[in-house]
């Protein structure tokens, strides 16, 4: 028997062995609905999953485009665009913001494998995160002001509804958004943090 002969059939024998548990998309596209990326934003910074928090951002700039991509996540993003909001004078925008989705990327996965890709949708022009596996604490403050606001009561003080809603509202303010956080070479991105506060 060649050596030729012999490497196949054994290779044949191996395969079935070595096939690599492939990561199920349509299954963390679920455990994403059950556990969204959760992203506290009123006050510092604070990303987590499944409770756990997220940490292992490189830079604030990778933190700048997470919260960026999640509060304008009701559509896609140009990469030129985000190029310019966080590196407005760098001839090295774009080769920057595919490093930063790269370590983006990287910092999701180790939380679990595959979560960047049911997360966020990245083409060779636009990026978007999935607005419906994210929740963010901004939304919900914005969401629990407008119910009261919108409900109908003879006094605001003795609608127990409205008073609940209040109170989620206090627990979820733990500051300004994004207080604290500043990218001061960033013109864009500080008028957009100017308008969100």
């Amino acid at each position: 028997m060649s050596i030729k002969t012999s490497l196949t059939s054994y290779r044949s024998q191996l395969v079935p062995n070595l096939v690599p548990t492939c990561v199920n998309l349509g299954t963390i596209a679920y455990n994403v609905t059950m556990y969204p990326l959760k992203l506290a934003l009123l006050g510092s910074f604070q990303a987590t999953w499944k409770q756990n928090p997220l940490t292992n951002f490189r830079s604030d700039k990778i933190r700048a485009l997470l919260a960026y991509l999640a509060v304008e996540s009701d559509q896609p993003h140009r990469r030129e665009q985000l190029a310019v909001l966080l590196w407005p004078e760098s001839a090295y925008g774009m080769r920057n913001l595919r490093k930063s989705l790269f370590r983006l990327r990287q910092t999701l996965d180790n939380y679990q494998v595959g979560l960047s890709d049911a997360l966020l949708t990245i083409t060779r022009q636009t990026v978007t995160l999935k607005k419906s596996a994210l929740t963010l604490d901004s939304v919900q403050f914005e969401q629990l002001l407008a119910h009261v606001a919108a409900h109908t009561h003879h006094a605001l003080f003795s609608c127990v509804s409205c008073l609940e809603k209040l109170e989620e509202g206090v627990a979820l303010y733990r500051g300004d958004f994004l207080s604290g956080f500043s990218l001061p070479d960033c013109n864009g991105f500080e008028e957009w943090l100017l308008f969100k506060r």
